[in-house]
């Protein structure tokens, strides 16, 4: 059984104690008990209300609608509220982010296969575990396939991005503004950062330059490769800078997070296809709108999919992977990485709750030192969604 972690252990780390990595933290959690009930979700913690976070997902045994619930940690367990549904519709690839700077806020973005499978975002409120949502409002009138990832500029209160894949527009890379005021969302003007097809996408804001983030992706039009560009925004306009390929090898689950304590730098975990799909992590650096990188790092020798990467808010240099371990048949994996200039390291890998886990999401709580949480789909209970609580070492 795991150690247990009490709030006073957390406390006496604050004042120069420390707490041992314990992962997983506890037991897991089920916020949906259905047959294969969540297909392609993400999960974000509220970093205004301690121990809050929110999963969204599709619902297969509901339709498929669009589906979202309250998480909450006591120490090491976690416990769910209601299931709330944001989008009555056939929903995909749902992606969920919590507002820095407004208490309980949250966006979620998707595909609105009810409307013509127009990319669609509406604002979710929480308060204790029950969720409200204001109305939906359409971001790309055409096939938003996938729809990628949000992401908040903690610096501008409100303002956020959506990366998506425009298959109107020939399957171009795409990204778009989004402005909330009260439950109300209004758009700036699309704009393509790569004119080719493009996968794979997901987007990050540098917490420490207001306006920058950085989209990495598989460009389709340049062998696979993995790529990133940094993103500009003056009010509700976006600039791109060039294109920076951080893997000569088809690329794929490139998921990208921010070290708020190091400035500009971010850790992409991806797929290499050009090195037998190994799990595979890299720093980048980014200077205005250009990009460079350190060396690859392999975290793990076998076909990986369904990534999930997160930074640690109170720990720098420290950062997570959780991944499905196709050498270890199938397991759900989380593994500790250590930043120190451009190089990484890694820890021990942990597995957790049996096998044959699917679409890993992760978040650290920015609240608690060192902990996060991991949301899954369990093949081996039913499809079953759960999460668990780790603990890295602080």
């Amino acid at each position: 059984m795991p150690p247990f972690i009490s709030k006073a252990m957390i406390m006496a780390a604050a004042a120069g104690g420390g707490i041992d990595e314990s992962i997983p933290a506890g037991a897991s959690a089920t916020f949906n008990s259905n047959f294969y009930a969540n297909d392609g979700y993400t999960v974000s913690c509220d970093p205004n209300n301690a121990n809050k976070f929110v999963v969204v997902y599709r619902d297969y045994s509901n339709s498929s609608k669009g589906t979202a619930c309250v998480g909450t940690i006591s120490d090491t367990s976690i416990s769910f509220g209601s299931e709330y549904v944001f989008n009555t519709g056939y929903t995909y690839e749902p992606s969920v982010a919590f507002d820095p700077n407004n208490s309980g806020k949250f966006v979620v973005v998707y595909k609105d296969s009810g409307n013509s499978e127009y990319g669609t975002a509406c604002v979710g409120t929480v308060s204790g575990t029950t969720i409200t949502y204001g109305s939906e409002y359409v971001f790309n009138s055409g096939v938003s396939d996938p729809i990628g990832n949000i992401a908040f500029d903690p610096n501008d209160s409100g303002k956020f991005v959506v990366v998506y894949r425009d298959r109107g527009n020939s399957s171009y890379g795409t990204a778009i503004v989004g402005t909330v005021s009260g439950t109300a969302i209004s758009y700036g003007t699309a704009v393509v950062y790569n004119t080719a097809e493009t996968n794979y996408t997901y987007v990050a804001f540098d917490p420490n330059t207001s306006g920058k983030f950085v989209v990495t992706y598989r460009d389709d039009g340049n062998s696979d490769y993995g790529t990133a560009c940094v993103g500009t925004v003056s009010g509700t306009s976006i600039s791109f800078g060039s294109e920076y390929v951080f893997n000569s090898g088809a690329s794929g689950y490139n998921k990208i997070d921010f070290d708020p304590n190091d400035s500009d730098k971010f850790v992409v975990a991806y797929r290499d296809g050009g090195n037998s799909n190994y799990g595979t992590a890299i720093v980048g650096t980014i200077s205005g709108t250009a990009i460079s990188y350190g060396s690859e790092y392999v975290f793990n020798s076998s076909d990986q999919h369904y990534f999930g990467v997160a930074c640690d808010p109170n720990n720098s240099g420290k950062f997570i992977v959780a991944y499905k371990d196709y050498g270890n048949p199938y397991y759900g994996t989380v593994i500790v990485g250590t930043v120190s200039g451009t190089t990484i390291t890694y820890g021990s890998e942990y597995t957790f709750d049996g096998s044959d886990h699917n679409f890993m999401s992760v978040a650290f709580e920015s609240n608690s030192s060192g902990k996060f949480v991991v949301v899954y789909r369990d093949a081996t209970d039913s499809g079953k969604g759960k999460a668990i609580l780790g603990q890295i070492g602080t």
